[in-house]
């Protein structure tokens, strides 16, 4: 994740959101990112991704690039558009994968945009169990999505359930990480 720099909101708007997600699909396809969720709000977006070509940094990178390059184009200004480096979090198995991307759906419900998070624009959740045409959805891997959550039902109700939960995130030397095997690795020493 990132956010707008001071919390600004960088992506105010659909253009800007819109011009975001063609980014990330360009993004996704030049660097073989594979993206399971994502949700853009005014200052900050959310994605849950796989790093299986260790191509995250440059990944992020160019995204972050061109939308501030575009940000500024259109805003004006100097300095920075991000806050910082991206945010990342290890994701350790399916169950905590699941809670994450029923945690990342949720957003716009728990900034009380929407109060459904099937009525929020902006993020993935039209791309999973339907046959949508709209080609930012085409950046998502909705049919790995829909065989973790095996039905619509399933993953409404894990947005409702699993959603409004905090993420189990624990912060170690190694980075943020969500699972159970970190303490067995550090407790070896």
């Amino acid at each position: 994740m990132n956010r707008g720099h001071e919390g600004t909101d960088i992506f105010y708007g659909n253009k800007n959101k819109s011009q975001f997600i063609d980014y990330l699909a360009e993004a996704t396809t030049k660097l073989k990112i594979k993206i399971f969720a994502y949700c853009v709000m005014d200052t900050h977006y959310h994605l849950v991704l796989e790093n299986s070509d260790g191509k995250m940094s440059e990944f992020m990178k160019r995204l972050n690039g061109h939308y501030g390059s575009y940000y500024r184009m259109v805003s004006g200004g100097k300095g920075y558009v991000f806050q910082e480096r991206f945010k990342s979090t290890l994701i350790d198995r399916d169950a905590y994968l699941l809670q994450s991307i029923a945690y990342l759906l949720r957003n716009p419900v728990r900034a009380g945009i929407v109060s459904n998070a099937k009525d929020y624009t902006w993020s993935s959740i039209e791309a999973y169990y339907s046959n949508s045409t709209n080609s930012s959805h085409d950046i998502v891997d909705a049919e790995f999505v829909n065989e973790l959550f095996e039905s619509k039902e399933q993953l409404m109700a894990a947005i409702h359930t699993n959603g409004a939960r905090e993420l189990p995130v624990k912060k170690t030397r190694y980075g943020n990480y969500a699972g159970t095997l970190i303490r067995r690795i550090l407790s070896r020493g």
